[in-house]
């Protein structure tokens, strides 16, 4: 299955489930590459239903079209899904069918498995579509930003409201560069060259890359540590400005601090600033994202494992560290996260959800057993306890407190704080209940969920070694092929 990286492809991986912007990112990212002339593939993963998808790929027809055979275009949607997972079954019977199914499952993780069975002896970037290839900068970008930081500062940038940056423009960025430099290479191929060390500090997350909260400035640094020189360097990311790096407790906190009602629908007015920022490697990236991911995919990687809380990129991040060969590497590039607020749930809801996530990340992180190059499998963790649920009800009491007094003392904003208020209400009264049965509940969904990852460490290799046999037959539709036939 490995493939020498020299005779590699490098493709763009875009998954998406809004219809209404897919065309415009790929759009944005092939003018980017005809500015900096590269030949990148583009490869659309579609999660949206078949009403939804069909819409999205007339767009991309169209912009195919536009675009002629100067930018390849392909789709893959609910159609190309559907017979590639009938394939999967009837290789691997019915007896599977369930957790083939969970594994490719419309989610987060599901749509990114397809990038990683499609890409298969390639080497891929994969943006989110709402991201744009540009940064924004405090001053304007040139190399010389680079100097004056100190060696073990990656970057430093500052969280500003969008009224202080309207005269800020975004500059465009050579990201297919920045990752073709780095992904497949050695340590040693930079070491004289680049900074390396053991793993990045953020000030503004904890050890499970849990965003803390403060949307205020920021530097983040290099820890010292040794890294094998041997070591192959297989992710690669961007630097984030805009709507970056942060969880819906930034968004909470802020909106219980200002009472802006466009941040309840997941509108955030405050983005983030890059001043400065280099390239570096690490050992371990405790701020991996699959947003602006680039990976080496020579040989298959492991799975993106849907889970109910979003645990995915974690257990990505989890499985690396564990492998001492493999390497991670920032470019000195920047992208930009503009969050869409198409198809979201409430930022209530999604905080909830993240709360459980860090006790579910808690015993991913304590149970593992063993590792595989494709894999990991578990202990059975232990339970929820009553104390946790406690704690996770004491912490939304204690936002629908702060709220409900905001109502009282702030009348413009009051309309607002009710909203919040009210979604509370609802998590409290039909998600927790009780803590007992809170307790209770989410260490059925705990059990679940290690059950299902144990047997996807069985299976997923098999899968991979599938792929590997059929790839030139994956269903998929070139979209570029299919506008020049008209």
């Amino acid at each position: 299955m490995i493939v020498e990286l020299n005779n590699m492809e490098t493709i763009l991986s875009i998954p998406t489930y809004r219809s209404q912007q897919i065309a415009i990112t790929v759009n944005t990212y092939a003018q980017n590459f005809k500015r900096f002339n590269h030949t990148v593939p583009i490869f659309v993963f579609d999660d949206s239903n078949e009403t939804q998808s069909k819409i999205s790929e007339k767009c991309l027809l169209d912009l195919s079209k536009q675009l002629g055979n100067t930018q390849e275009i392909n789709y893959v949607g609910p159609i190309q899904k559907q017979l590639f997972l009938e394939n999967l079954q009837k290789r691997f019977g019915q007896q599977n069918a369930r957790n083939i199914g969970r594994i490719f499952k419309p989610s987060y993780g599901g749509n990114r498995n397809f990038s990683l069975v499609y890409t298969l002896g390639k080497t891929f970037i994969s943006v989110d579509d709402d991201i744009v290839p540009a940064g924004l900068f405090t001053n304007q970008y040139d190399t010389q930003l680079k100097e004056g930081i100190r060696p073990n500062i990656i970057s430093k940038g500052s969280f500003m409201y969008e009224r202080e940056i309207k005269h800020m423009k975004l500059v465009e960025q050579d990201v297919v560069k920045g990752y073709t430099k780095f992904l497949g290479t050695s340590v040693k191929d930079h070491s004289s060259k680049v900074r390396t060390g053991k793993r990045i500090s953020d000030p503004d997350v904890d050890s499970l890359g849990v965003t803390t909260g403060k949307l205020e400035d920021r530097v983040m640094k290099i820890v010292n540590g040794r890294i094998s020189p041997e070591a192959r360097i297989k992710v690669v990311q961007t630097h984030l400005s805009g709507d970056a790096d942060m969880d819906s407790a930034d968004l909470i906190n802020l909106f219980v601090e200002t009472g802006v009602g466009d941040i309840l629908s997941g509108r955030l007015p405050k983005k983030y600033i890059i001043e400065k920022c280099r390239e570096a490697i690490t050992f371990s990236n405790e701020r991996l994202t699959g947003a602006v991911l680039g990976y080496d995919n020579s040989e298959g990687a492991i799975y993106f494992l849907p889970t109910n809380f979003r645990c995915e990129d974690f257990i990505w991040r989890v499985h690396l560290e564990k492998r001492l060969d493999i390497a991670s590497a920032y470019t000195e590039h920047v992208q930009t996260h503009n969050r869409s607020l198409l198809v979201r749930e409430s930022i209530s809801q999604d905080w909830f959800n993240e709360l459980i996530a860090q006790r579910l990340k808690r015993r991913i992180r304590d149970s593992i057993k063993n590792v595989g190059r494709f894999s990991m499998e578990f202990h059975t963790p232990y339970g929820v306890s009553l104390e946790t649920a406690k704690d996770i009800k004491r912490r939304i009491e204690e936002k629908y407190n702060q709220a409900t007094k905001k109502i009282k003392s702030n009348n413009k904003s009051s309309v607002n704080y009710q909203k919040f208020v009210q979604e509370l209400e609802f998590i409290l009264e039909n998600e927790i209940i009780s803590p007992k049965k809170f307790a209770n509940k989410l260490t059925k969904v705990v059990l679940d969920e290690f059950s299902l990852f144990n047997k996807t460490a069985k299976i997923w290799p098999k899968i991979l070694e599938y792929v590997s046999e059929m790839k030139e037959d994956l269903p998929i539709l070139n979209l570029t092929k299919e506008s020049l036939k008209n």
